[in-house]
């Protein structure tokens, strides 16, 4: 439902999209119209107007008048439009009812309580635009508090990858299992050992997966094959699953995996470090099988694959990911007018509103930028800065891409509207379009170029907004960098495998940012290094022989913390700590301990 009017004296509403009955109506009862104002009706043909039958006139044809009409007139759509307004403005509505009706057919009661109720307009309207730089705001941003060390990188990954989602896929798994005829008898500990395996797979890579267990010494590896047998293994993966098969919500193409996806959702916005600058883009997640989701893309370094729409810092901490599917994409009805790409960026806002309040700044590509979004977020308090197209720039007067590529490398033009929003191009390389409500353009930053034509690096300008953009967007390329690193190597025949795969490299990924802004000094693969052989040491066969360790021997498992428990063994052993004999033992390390040895051998010395 779509209406327009103009913002002058007392607003006048204008509808479309009504029948001529309704329209009637509103104007009869409309306590905003004057007595003077001059109101002009469109009215629609009737729905039977090219057919053979049609409604006689309810009146002499020579004396029409609109109290004088049709009852399929009446009942045909009809536009209201006010002529010589000062100013033209298009308002949208959205929807706020519950129900499943479509907005179009709301019944008039419910279109005069929107009017009336709604928070969300969107105005269309044609911008002012003066050669002004934008006024800063200068909001004083509160810095992040910075935590010491305190958790184990085991610990920091099972906050995202810990025993719920272990259980969810132990579920589920042996519910597939036993719909097929076979026996679901899959354990906690065999599903740890599996998607232990599987990251190891991401910086151990075989040509086949069975490799791993083959008796060959260039590719056997002890600790794969002491957690967790072959055809275990393979059993596991056949059957990976972590949904109800019987149960799945058919509007949605992603339902196999859309139980694990909100529930990554909700774990990393629940462990999220409170930070002003955000970046919004696409990733991808290669896969290269058949699927109605599966997009192209030129240009980037994975071509096919799943497109996800993703949210994280500025540093690469995810905090938010939803997969694309096309028009059967989930878009709040309040922002369907604004389109796809600012209704995934205040989709965004929502949910790390929903964490903290915090003045966040949000940057973007050009895929989402538009003056209306960055008039919404300027509406919310809140900051944008994204490149932007020519053809969204809402008429601003600038100089066309032809005429700027003649000017001199480093000139720059800029324009602000009175809602504070700038819009500034750039002749680098090439010619840059970037519009913002937080950034100015001064002061203006100096950055170095090479030039052809002098064959030799020069200084060209920049401005301070373009300069903060670069520091800032590349918050999704740097957390696709990291995963692409060591990606897990496995590959499978169904098309879901690649997702959950996916979120368990986030989990990772996710988990060893917060290790760094805990001052942590491991890098990337140390990190996952350490969660792998924490987990697939602390979890070893029964029937695996075990020789005589060196008091360094499982040091990931030593220090992370969890299940070390204090038991008597059958005969007396040399205490690792003292080295005196001792009649107890590490129930998980399997060390001989004394009791007050006990914690200082699982105390790390820094």
């Amino acid at each position: 439902m779509c209406t327009s009017g103009r913002t002058v004296g007392k607003p006048i509403f204008f509808y479309r999209g009504l029948t001529l009955n309704e329209l009637l109506q509103i104007i009869e009862e409309d306590d905003h119209n004057e007595v003077d104002d001059e109101i002009s009706l469109t009215i629609m043909p009737p729905k039977n107007s090219c057919e053979e039958v049609t409604d006689e006139d309810s009146g002499d044809e020579d004396h029409l008048d609109i109290n004088n009409l049709p009852g399929s007139q009446l009942l045909a759509e009809a536009e209201i439009f006010e002529p010589n307004v000062e100013e033209n403005v298009n308002i949208s509505l959205p929807s706020d009812s519950g129900s499943d009706d479509n907005e179009e057919n709301l019944p008039l009661s419910d279109v005069k309580r929107l009017l009336k109720n709604s928070q969300h307009i969107y105005v269309k309207k044609n911008y002012a635009w003066r050669n002004q730089d934008l006024t800063p705001n200068n909001i004083e941003v509160p810095k992040p508090q910075i935590v010491q060390n305190e958790n184990s990188g085991i610990e920091l990954f099972s906050l995202f990858w810990g025993d719920e989602v272990i259980d969810l896929f132990v579920y589920y798994s042996n519910m597939y299992a036993t719909s097929k005829n076979r026996v679901g008898n899959i354990t906690k500990e065999e599903m740890k050992n599996f998607f232990a395996i599987l990251l190891l797979s991401g910086y151990q890579k075989l040509p086949r997966r069975r490799m791993y267990w083959e008796n060959s010494s260039d590719t056997q590896n002890q600790l794969v094959i002491n957690s967790l047998s072959r055809d275990r293994f393979e059993y596991i993966f056949s059957n990976l699953h972590c949904c109800d098969n019987t149960n799945l919500d058919k509007t949605d193409r992603f339902a196999k995996v859309r139980l694990l996806i909100n529930k990554m959702n909700s774990l990393f916005q629940q462990y999220a470090p409170v930070t002003e600058n955000h970046s919004v883009d696409e990733a991808m997640v290669p896969y290269y099988g058949r699927h109605g989701c599966k997009q192209f893309i030129r240009g980037k370094p994975i071509r096919y694959g799943y497109k996800l729409w993703t949210g994280c810092t500025s540093k690469g901490y995810v905090i938010w990911v939803e997969p694309y599917q096309g028009a059967k994409s989930e878009i709040k009805p309040c922002y369907k007018e604004l389109g796809l790409g600012p209704s995934v960026i205040l989709q965004y806002t929502d949910i790390i509103n929903s964490i903290q309040s915090f003045p966040y700044h949000i940057f973007c590509d050009n895929f989402f930028t538009t003056i209306p979004l960055l008039s919404e977020m300027t509406r919310r308090n809140l900051k944008i800065t994204g490149t932007i197209r020519e053809n969204r720039t809402s008429n601003c007067p600038l100089a066309n891409k032809s005429q700027f590529k003649k000017k001199s490398r480093g000139f720059i033009e800029y324009k602000t509207n009175e809602e504070n929003t700038v819009v500034v191009k750039w002749h680098d390389n090439n010619v840059v379009t970037l519009a913002s409500n937080a950034l100015p353009v001064h002061s203006i930053h100096s950055v170095s170029r090479y030039s052809l034509k002098e064959k030799k690096k020069i200084k060209v300008d920049q401005p301070h907004n373009i300069f903060t953009y670069n520091k800032y967007m590349g918050g999704v390329d740097r957390a696709d960098q990291n995963i692409s690193l060591y990606r897990i190597g496995l590959r499978g025949k169904k098309w879901y495998i690649p997702l959950i795969f996916h979120m368990l490299d986030l989990a990772v990924q996710n988990a060893w940012q917060l290790h760094r802004e805990q001052n942590g000094k491991l890098d990337h693969l140390g990190f996952r290094r350490r969660i792998v052989m924490t987990i697939l040491e602390g979890n070893q066969r029964k029937f695996a022989k075990r020789s005589k360790l060196s008091q360094s021997h499982n040091c990931e498992m030593r220090y992370d913390r969890i299940d070390h428990l204090i038991v008597t063994q059958g005969k007396q052993t040399r205490c690792r700590m003292c080295h005196k004999k001792v009649s107890t033992k590490c129930e998980k390390c399997d060390a001989a301990l004394h009791v007050v040895c006990f914690k200082p051998y699982h105390v790390k010395e820094i």
